[in-house]
């Protein structure tokens, strides 16, 4: 019974090597795939923006974009970090993969495996071989540092490679273009809808309004996305063919202007118009920003 008590705590001395050796190789397979993965997503990131800018920030180029990023990284996810994690490693694998790691080991910590794990329903196995097997397995695990050289070099690559993705995507967005900051916005935010979330574009208030016949209004445009130097209102007023262009006064900054139209008699339609800032942070083309002011038409009728 003495034999049996030291076997069993030599082998589980040994296992504990084994569940070390087990947790490096996890540690390598969990890296490597977050490498991938972040990877994945750096390069969905820019390439998802650029399209989106390319397409004005459409909201279906926006849909097309966010299903085909998710699609992608759901299938890396699964494929490189899901799947490996899930695999079961036995004590007798895992015993291989340190000795592949460690020839000089000589299959000595496989052999102490098998038969350190004899018990009293056992006897075929000799209690004192067994003993010996497994003491000499771990004198030689602690002659490789116990298995903590085991994936060292898989594991710092694969740490370098997710630090270097993850500073690449931070620095990309933090320095780049405004439209790469947007297009990482509207990725990580898919509970924001397409359509809500266009990132040029003019707030116009008071919208449509009834002003009394000689009268006049107030009308104030907010820049979204994107600052001017200045902003015109183009008013139409009758049935008048040609527009106007009157400029907006800058309310304190870039991106708050403001006029008052006076006596107003007749029906007056209104839109405002803004040419972005040629700042090197403004990513809002003029094209872009030009096509989002249509969303702010003003009408104005009188009584």
């Amino acid at each position: 019974m003495a034999s049996t008590i030291e076997i069993t705590s030599a082998h589980e001395t040994l296992l504990g090597v084994i569940r070390r050796v087990r947790t490096r190789w996890r540690l390598k397979l969990a890296l490597r795939g977050a490498a991938i993965v972040l990877g994945a997503l750096v390069v969905a990131l820019l390439l998802g923006a650029y399209v989106m800018q390319t397409a004005r920030f459409a909201p279906e180029a926006i849909t097309a974009v966010r299903i085909a990023a998710y699609i992608v990284l759901a299938a890396l996810i699964g494929q490189y970090l899901v799947r490996p994690l899930l695999r079961r490693a036995s004590d007798e694998r895992v015993a291989l993969y340190l000795e592949e790691h460690e020839p000089s080991l000589d299959a000595a910590v496989l052999s102490a495996v098998e038969h350190g794990k004899l018990t009293e329903d056992s006897p075929s196995r000799s209690p004192m071989l067994a003993r010996r097997l497994v003491e000499n397995a771990i004198e030689r695990t602690h002659a490789v540092s116990g298995g903590n050289r085991v994936d060292q070099p898989g594991i710092l690559h694969a740490a370098m490679f997710a630090a270097a993705a993850t500073l690449i995507g931070l620095v990309s967005i933090g320095v780049g273009p405004t439209f790469l900051r947007e297009g990482a916005r509207l990725l990580l935010a898919p509970w924001r809808s397409a359509e809500a979330a266009q990132p040029y574009a003019i707030a116009v208030l008071p919208g449509n309004a009834t002003v009394a016949k000689g009268g006049d209004q107030e009308i104030t445009a907010t820049l979204r996305g994107f600052t001017a130097e200045g902003v015109q209102l183009a008013v139409r007023r009758g049935a008048a063919v040609q527009w106007e262009h009157i400029p907006m006064t800058a309310g304190g900054d870039s991106a708050h202007f403001s006029l008052r139209l006076f006596d107003i008699a007749e029906p007056e339609e209104s839109a405002p118009a803004a040419k972005p800032e040629p700042a090197a942070e403004q990513a809002a083309d003029d094209d872009a920003a030009g096509d989002s002011t249509t969303d702010a038409d003003v009408d104005r009728s009188p009584e």
